[in-house]
């Protein structure tokens, strides 16, 4: 893995930053949460202490009713006395519902300030209309009990369909005076009667009579039996009283046992729309946790709570989600004196303030890390870069000494940093320091060598040659021939040792020339053959200028061929075939030989251009110093030329590259 790699993932860890301050907002959204249902939980205990001030505003408080309750909803206009459902709130399930020998009553409430609406419809068999000489026929009985106990009582009766006004009983008895106007319409699935009469009269109770015609018992009825049923609403004063606990997302709401709407009192609704962004709102989810909330839906369904089981879940507080805001919601109860009654306050609370934490501080925190995050990275990016620059210098510098001829020109990059890349500096100067002198050591010991050598070896020879004058048995000649042999075969290695220097000497003695380069090496070829005449020596021409010039030093480079090509029939077996070529490469010309025999080992390099450094192995007849290539190179640096040795699928290539001069 590169350096850039590594510091790139490093750098990764400064994801931890949001992550940690996540985990300290989702801390606080935890004690904001806490808070909300502590200042909620106030808020309707405060609400508690009103509602029992204003008790004798609820609704049926202090009289003894029973039976269903009537409740009353709220209308947004005044309803059109005509019959039919267009004023009416729809859907309006029946708030009363009476049957009895196949007749059936539905009671349907409704206010407008101080005007109650009621909706009667009567299924059943035809309706007996009202008439002077008529004395069983079907009308309403209504009764309404209103502040202290009052009672007022109306009969609905008329003689055909249509506008008629109701009769108000007085204080004489079987008195009825007309009083408020209704209306008495017949429709296919039975009869519809609407009427409107003072709230006031039925604030505390209603009671409502069907009296019909009975062929057995002459009058039946259906009803509540003279019992008040009460008549639930919203109460103007209730609302008032509670408004000044509700703040912003705030809503307070006092209901009865059966979940009846008494009194609202709602606080300005919070904007929830301030993200703006899917990501950010995604992200704020994640924090608030909400997903395993329930969703948030309307508490009131035509006027009543919808969670039947909110008197069980009393001083319990439950928190749904709606978008990425999570809502309070708080049930308390309230139990009035005398007769005892229990209400209950259901408060909600929507998350503004945590909205506004995810909404701002949030934000703050994403942007600000983003920024951070990425200009750390670009940082680290950048010192990666840096440092890999630094390193790569210094691996080409220290690789360019280990190649071509191997002599350390004394300098490294970074050898002067104070850092541990300028430690690593000196410590490859030291080694390449350390190998330039073991090389300028055995590229004299050849000489060297020979010069010590040369003088006991005279002695021997001259030793032996006297030996040859005496009288020697056979035996004792055959030992001074041994001796001889073995003289020869020194006197050659001290002159291939001496070689080397020589040349080295006798270079500046040669003259450059512009030579016909493809002319000379087919001679050079031809010479091979003949010399070696067991071996297949071809001539391989790739260029296709077979004009061209090259100056260079003749003599030298034919010495060069000579060791390049004495090493090629050296490794190449009789069978495998010897090329000699010249191929153009760009702005050079690149000659070499190419064998077939046994391949370089992978980490000889350029090495085995250096001396005394040899890979052949076993005996030879020959003396094998490791020298020839080594004179090759000297040729070729003298030159200017680059030589190098690569391994093929079949052999190895030699080559010299020769710069181009027409």
């Amino acid at each position: 893995m590169k350096l850039k790699t590594q510091l790139l993932l490093v750098s990764l860890l400064m994801l931890s930053l949001p992550w940690a301050g996540c985990q300290s907002m989702k801390e606080i959204a935890n004690v904001m949460a806490e808070n909300q249902k502590i200042n909620l939980s106030s808020a309707l205990t405060a609400a508690a202490v009103l509602v029992d001030n204003q008790s004798e505003h609820i609704p049926g408080r202090h009289h003894k009713t029973l039976g269903r309750a009537i409740y009353a909803v709220q209308g947004k206009d005044q309803v059109n006395l005509d019959g039919y459902d267009n004023d009416w709130l729809q859907p309006v399930a029946p708030q009363l519902y009476l049957e009895k020998q196949h007749r059936k009553l539905a009671v349907q409430a409704q206010y407008q300030g101080q005007q109650l609406y009621l909706k009667l419809t009567l299924t059943g068999p035809p309706i007996t209309y009202f008439g002077p000489n008529r004395r069983a026929y079907d009308a309403i009985s209504l009764k309404g009990l209103g502040k202290n106990d009052q009672v007022e009582q109306y009969l609905l009766r008329t003689e055909a369909p249509g506008e008629f006004y109701l009769q108000r009983k007085t204080h004489h008895v079987g008195q009825y005076l007309s009083s408020y106007p209704a209306y008495w319409r017949e429709t296919d699935s039975g009869t519809v009667i609407e009427l409107a009469l003072p709230l006031a009269e039925f604030s505390h109770g209603i009671s409502i009579r069907w009296q019909y015609p009975d062929p057995i018992h002459g009058l039946s009825k259906l009803g509540t039996n003279n019992t008040f049923r009460p008549l639930l609403y919203q109460h103007d004063l209730l609302d008032n009283a509670l408004q000044p606990l509700t703040k912003k997302g705030l809503d307070i709401f006092l209901v009865d046992q059966a979940g009846w709407l008494l009194s609202q009192a709602k606080g300005e609704t919070v904007d929830t729309d301030i993200a703006g962004f899917w990501l950010l709102e995604s992200l704020y989810a994640w924090l608030l946790e909400n997903k395993h909330l329930p969703d948030w839906r309307p508490l009131f369904k035509q006027s009543r709570l919808v969670y039947p089981s909110f008197t069980q879940q009393v001083d319990q507080a439950t928190w749904f989600k709606e978008g990425y805001r999570r809502n309070l919601l708080l049930v308390q109860p309230v139990t009035l004196g005398q007769p005892s009654q229990t209400y209950y306050l259901v408060g909600t609370q929507q998350g503004e303030v945590l909205i506004r934490m995810a909404g701002s501080a949030f934000t703050r925190l994403f942007l600000i890390s983003l920024v951070v995050i990425f200009i750390t990275t670009f940082a680290l990016f950048a010192y990666a870069s840096w440092l890999s620059w630094r390193i790569k210098k210094l691996s080409a510098s220290a690789s360019s000494q280990l190649q071509g001829d191997g002599q350390y020109l004394g300098h490294l990059p970074l050898q002067h940093d104070k850092d541990e890349l300028g430690t690593l500096a000196r410590s490859f100067a030291s080694l390449l320091n350390f190998r330039q002198q073991q090389t300028d050591y055995l590229s004299q010991l050849a000489s060297k060598l020979s010069h010590e050598i040369r003088t006991p070896l005279a002695v021997i020879r001259s030793s032996l040659d006297n030996l040859q004058h005496s009288s020697l048995n056979e035996e004792q000649q055959q030992y001074v021939q041994r001796a001889n042999d073995g003289c020869s075969r020194l006197s050659k290695m001290i002159s291939a040792m001496s070689e080397a220097k020589r040349l080295e000497q006798s270079l500046q003695d040669y003259d450059r020339e512009d030579v016909p380069i493809v002319t000379m090496l087919e001679e050079l070829t031809a010479m091979y053959q003949q010399t070696w005449p067991e071996h297949d020596i071809q001539f391989d021409n790739q260029l296709v200028d077979h004009d061209i010039k090259i100056n260079l030093y003749p003599e030298l480079l034919v010495q060069a061929l000579d060791k390049l090509m004495d090493n090629a029939v050296d490794f190449a077996g009789k069978e495998n075939a010897i090329a000699l070529g010249v191929k153009a490469e760009w702005e050079s010309v690149v000659i070499f030989v190419h064998n077939q025999g046994s391949s370089l080992p992978d980490a000889m390099g350029q090495q085995i251009f250096e001396s005394l450094i040899s890979v052949r192995q076993g005996q030879s007849s020959k003396a094998h110093l490791g020298l020839g290539l080594h004179l090759v190179s000297l040729i070729a640096k003298h030159h200017g030329f680059k030589v190098s040795a690569k391994n093929q699928q079949q052999g190895v290539v030699f080559s010299l590259s020769l710069p181009t001069r027409h």
